[in-house]
């Protein structure tokens, strides 16, 4: 876990990580929740899952961090609050009628929070203002395949970010990862350029 001092870098910390060496290149501006989206690809990718999750504009377990057109610098705001060293990234089977369920109500140290899991592997249309039970209109898996509740689901997340209630087994831990922070460095230092997906997976309704 981190002291008080290691969770706000010093002022002086980030002006010199301006003059470091760019860890890679956004080709335009990201929103927080692009951001969290390249972030479940990468958990995706390095844990060899179906599914990927990440809690999306949550301050604590999720990322609040988003990358602006240009160079990549400040790899230290992809540290996710309250998730440990030893939380690693962690593949679980979960079966799709509780994967329907964390998705409508996440849980995180035993209480529910209002946020979005950003995914990879899934397609979801989700109401941020909608009554509790209504947040998700429709989910499915990336290619619209319906979720089959008696099916179990490989899912990648980093460790005490879904709660104990919606797994059904721990399949394996992914140690060599790093942290969410090493895990984002290599995967942009790896594309070189990267751009927000585009890819329709989320879709946000308003009204």
């Amino acid at each position: 876990d981190f002291t008080a001092a290691n969770d706000a870098a010093k002022p002086a910390e980030y002006l010199s990580a301006l003059d470091e060496t760019p860890i890679g290149t956004a080709s335009e501006d990201f929103t927080v929740l692009d951001t969290s989206l390249f972030i479940a690809d990468a958990m995706r990718k390095a844990a060899g899952s179906e599914i990927a999750l990440i809690l999306n504009g949550s301050f604590y377990t999720g990322n609040l961090a988003r990358i602006f057109k240009g160079d990549i610098c400040l790899p230290n705001r992809f540290t996710l609050k309250s998730v440990g060293s030893k939380d690693y990234l962690t593949t679980y089977e979960i079966t799709g009628a509780n994967l329907k369920k964390l998705m409508e109500h996440p849980v995180i140290k035993g209480g529910e929070v209002n946020a979005l899991y950003a995914c990879s592997g899934l397609k979801v249309k989700y109401a941020p203002w909608a009554s509790a039970d209504a947040n998700v209109q429709s989910l499915t898996l990336a290619d619209g395949t319906a979720i089959d509740d008696t099916a179990s689901y490989t899912v990648a997340a980093w460790a005490g970010t879904i709660d104990g209630s919606y797994i059904s087994s721990k399949i394996q831990e992914f140690p060599d990862a790093g942290m969410n922070r090493d895990l984002v460095t290599a995967a942009i230092e790896e594309a070189g350029t990267i751009s927000p997906a585009h890819d329709g997976r989320v879709t946000l309704v308003w009204n």
